[in-house]
């Protein structure tokens, strides 16, 4: 079965009936001497996985190379392309030459821009073009620390995400350890996603979390360290090493997961970007750390 991707704004507040284990404890700083590193990305150089070798996938990987959502969520409304220097289109038979991935002084750099429009037919008429990356064929973990220390780009239409899915190719579980759209530049949302009952009685994909988290600073403005404890028992988030929100571990998630970051443009939750708006607009990634818990 292919890989079905999450809509990660369904069910944003809606489950008063499965709410989550917030307020159980009280707010904590993350204790880094329990911490044993399992995985790291500092970005001194940046490597691509080719399909044998490197460490970076830069497609999702559903629906196969010639399908739009190998490099887009087309469900959620967004308008980039997610492409790599290899990347050579529809149909094309040379690589066009877009490459959104830079890295310079050790922080990586994923660039959104427009498509230019000569270029257009063969990305599927999409009008950005932008950068994701996966570690799925080079690192997947079950349970531990996971964090990202990130500067986001401004603007609405932005939607810069860090999350983990499921090695075997399963949805869900999922982990959003943040998503930020650029219409609430103060913000980030977070939580998991699981099997349960929704609000209307059926079976099927409920999210733990999803609510807005204002974290009291413009996080366009400097670099922050988001990060995640996922354990047995409780997913427990950080910003800057102070918890923000927790929730208990649902029972089915205890599989492998790897590691996504990306810089998605547009969608029907976070908007689209404003006519005469700036581009290229940069996701900046100083590193990317995973983590066993003592």
């Amino acid at each position: 079965m292919l890989l079905r991707l999450p809509r990660r704004d369904l069910m944003l507040g809606a489950l008063a009936a499965l709410a989550p284990a917030s307020g159980r404890a009280a707010p904590t700083r993350l204790d880094r001497g329990r911490l044993r590193p399992t995985f790291a990305d500092e970005f001194t150089s940046f490597s691509l996985y080719d399909g044998k070798t490197g460490r970076w996938r830069p497609v999702y990987g559903n629906g196969g190379p010639g399908s739009i959502d190998n490099r887009s969520i087309i469900s959620h409304g967004e308008q980039q392309v997610y492409m790599d220097p290899a990347f050579a289109g529809i149909g094309g038979t040379r690589p066009l030459g877009i490459n959104p991935f830079s890295v310079q002084d050790g922080v990586l750099r994923i660039a959104a821009d427009r498509t230019p429009a000569a270029m257009r037919p063969l990305l599927w008429n999409q009008p950005y073009t932008s950068g994701l990356i996966t570690s799925r064929f080079s690192f997947a973990q079950t349970y531990g620390y996971f964090e990202i220390r990130a500067k986001l780009p401004a603007g609405r239409g932005m939607w810069p995400a860090f999350w983990l899915l499921p090695q075997d190719g399963r949805w869900p579980p999922e982990i959003d350890v943040f998503d930020h759209i650029g219409r609430e530049p103060d913000s980030i949302h977070l939580g998991t996603f699981m099997n349960g009952t929704k609000p209307d009685g059926r079976r099927g994909p409920v999210q733990l979390g999803g609510n807005r988290v204002p974290l009291g600073t413009t996080l366009s403005d400097a670099f922050h360290v988001y990060g995640m404890s996922w354990q047995a028992d409780r997913c427990v988030y950080y910003f800057n090493d102070a918890e923000i929100f927790r929730h208990d571990t649902p029972a089915e998630m205890n599989t492998p997961m790897y590691l996504l970051a990306n810089l998605a443009v547009g969608g029907s939750w976070g908007g689209y970007p404003e006519d005469g708006a700036v581009f290229p607009k940069y996701l900046e990634i100083d590193y990317i750390r995973a983590y066993a818990e003592a």
